[in-house]
Order: C-alpha cells, then structure tokens, then sequence
C-alpha cells in the first residue's frame, strides 16, 4: 500500500505534465520506467509504467484528460486490476483476494474465453461484485503499428446483490504488454438512460 500512496502522490503532483496535446511531457513516479503512452478517440491520453518493487509483471496507467487526470490503475501479470483510483472523486478500490474466479489474460489467450467473478473493495470496507466474460472473437488488427487482438465483453457490478453497473461492447488485448484497451461499448445505470462511448486507440507513441 505504501508503494500505492507513493505513486498517487507523484501522480496528482505531476498533475499539470500529463497532457501531450498541450506540449507537456509526462513524468513517471520516481524509481519507475515508462512503457508507452496511449491517445484514444475520446481525446483521452492513457500513459503506461513500471515501478520498482511491484510485482514482476504489475502495470501501472493513468488516464488524462483536456482537465488532467482522472484515474489511476495497477494491474497484474493477468490484466487483473490489483487497485485503482478516482482521481476527481476520491475513491479507491483493492481487488479482494482470493476471488471466487480471477480474471486471467493467459486463459484468454489460450483458449479465447475468461469468465470472472471478482469482488472490489473500496476505503469504508464496501464490497462490489464483478461478474462477467472476456472473450477474443478472432479477429486481429493494428493500429498505429500496433499489433491487436480484437475481443468482445460484457459485465455487471452489484452491491448487495443490487445493480449498480452494466457494460458490453469491444475491446482490444496487446499480446507484447498484457493490457487491455478500450474499443466502442454501452454502459448502464439504474435509472439511467445507456450510454455508448468510443474510446478505441488511435496513436501509441514509446520512450525516444
């Protein structure tokens, strides 16, 4: 958790850097290495790293936008997300370990299908059931000179066995860096009307 609070801190620190689009450079946590900085079709900048210390395989990526950045992720050598942050709200999430059925980008590759069933758990002890299915439909591409695997999703996250989200659509999976990016899909709310977003990649731009 230290190492967390280390990285948060230089995050929101080097809050004005983080946006390419006005000329800055971004600036990783100290004792870390960048991978690589993505720019989508939302007109949001996702930067990739790796810290010392963290687990062998541990991804760290913050997303930014035209006000700076308003999310911050660790995931693991799975693409599971170990803990992440609301940096406009002020929450926080762990994943709860062990979980009932994990996330795994290797059972995805290996045999096209991942089903999960994972529980997240926020700073007051809520707990947030994610259940759903990750699954590669065969189709490949590249974008910008990026190699991609085309998948398709869907996911529900409840509370107290009550629905607080929903969400299908595409994606993409880099076999090189184990992450997953996001294509066009639907969100829903209770109450609330769905929502279709597009945030496929458009450009992926490396150190030097």
């Amino acid at each position: 958790m230290r190492q967390s609070m280390i990285v948060l801190a230089a995050v929101l620190t080097a809050a004005p850097t983080l946006l390419p689009a006005q000329g800055r450079t971004f600036q990783v946590p100290e004792n870390c290495t960048p991978v690589m900085t993505v720019q989508t079709r939302a007109c949001t900048v996702s930067n990739f790293w790796t810290c010392e210390g963290d687990e062998e395989g541990d991804m760290w990526r913050a997303d930014s936008g035209q006000r700076g950045p308003f999310y911050l992720s660790r995931t693991d050598f799975e693409a599971q997300w170990v803990e992440s942050f609301g940096l406009v709200s002020g929450t926080a999430q762990t994943l709860k370990e062990p979980s009932a059925d994990p996330a795994s980008f290797s059972e995805l590759v290996e045999n096209g299908l991942d089903a999960y069933d994972f529980i997240f758990v926020d700073l007051v002890g809520t707990e947030e059931r994610v259940v759903g299915f990750d699954q590669l439909t065969g189709e490949e591409t590249e974008i910008d000179g990026e190699p991609l695997l085309v998948t398709e999703y869907a996911a529900r996250i409840t509370e107290n066995d009550e629905l607080v989200y929903a969400a299908e659509g595409q994606q993409f999976i880099s076999l090189r860096h184990r992450v997953f990016f996001s294509g066009v899909d639907t969100s829903m709310r209770p109450d609330q009307a769905p929502n279709t977003a597009d945030r496929t990649p458009v450009s992926f731009a490396y150190p030097g």
